[in-house]
């Protein structure tokens, strides 16, 4: 699914038990990197959103370490995650 078309998901819908590939920037190989690290749905990859204090550079390095995201992806991510989180929190 393309980034825009993830994204509007993202924002129009709870986040129910989506997986974690759901997520922009996420695609397959990315998703199976963060569920062998434990995070296999969207909550939980906002989760750790919240406790890097939704710091941009934190969050980023994390999804780059649990994942190997590259700045695109990493971008992606948090953009969806940052929008979800400014209209739903």
């Amino acid at each position: 699914m393309a980034t825009k078309m993830k994204h509007a998901d993202l924002m129009s819908e709870p986040l129910g038990r989506k997986r974690v590939d759901a997520l922009p920037g996420i695609g397959n190989t990315l998703g199976r990197r963060l569920e062998a690290e434990g995070y296999d749905k969207v909550f939980q990859v906002v989760g750790q959103y919240m406790v890097l204090g939704k710091d941009e550079e934190r969050f980023n390095r994390w999804l780059h370490d649990a994942c190997g995201a590259n700045r695109k992806q990493q971008y992606d991510c948090h953009k969806a995650i940052n929008g979800w989180y400014d209209n739903n929190m």
